[in-house]
């Protein structure tokens, strides 16, 4: 594991805005208070200047991870060297259902993975294909 010492500088939201850098890895840093929290490293686009991005919102975290799962799928383990990658922080924090407030975040990945025909017609977790006859009778909206 990393330490704080030796990060890069870590984008400040409130002050630096959208990010858009090429990929260059996933680290775990160790805070100073012996926290453990996954940092995304970037080199951005203009300046070239390796930034770290901290994924400590969970929210953040989420697009990440998902995004993850679904290269797992198509059996990628990481994100692309140099991939382009994204991040737009919400105008105003929002509250969850739960009465939490966070910041939401926009995401783009220059290679997204996309759903499989299985994953959209069947879901995500499936391991059979459902019959045909399981479909009869739905409902069409065109």
């Amino acid at each position: 594991m990393s330490t704080t010492s030796d990060r890069p500088r870590a984008w400040n939201w409130e002050t630096d805005g959208a990010i858009e850098g090429g990929y260059v890895a996933t680290r775990e840093i160790t805070t100073r208070d012996g926290r453990d929290v996954a940092l995304i490293e970037l080199k951005l686009a203009e300046t070239r200047e390796l930034i770290g991005v901290w994924l400590s919102p969970h929210v953040l975290r989420n697009a990440f991870a998902e995004e993850l799962r679904k290269r797992i799928r198509q059996g990628k383990t990481d994100f692309e060297p140099g991939e382009r990658i994204t991040i737009k922080r919400g105008a105003a924090k929002v509250t969850s259902a739960s009465g939490n407030d966070y910041w939401p975040f926009e995401v783009e990945f220059e290679f997204a993975a996309s759903s499989s025909a299985k994953e959209i017609l069947l879901g995500k977790g499936a391991e059979s294909e459902q019959p045909a006859s399981d479909f009869a009778g739905d409902d069409i909206p065109f």
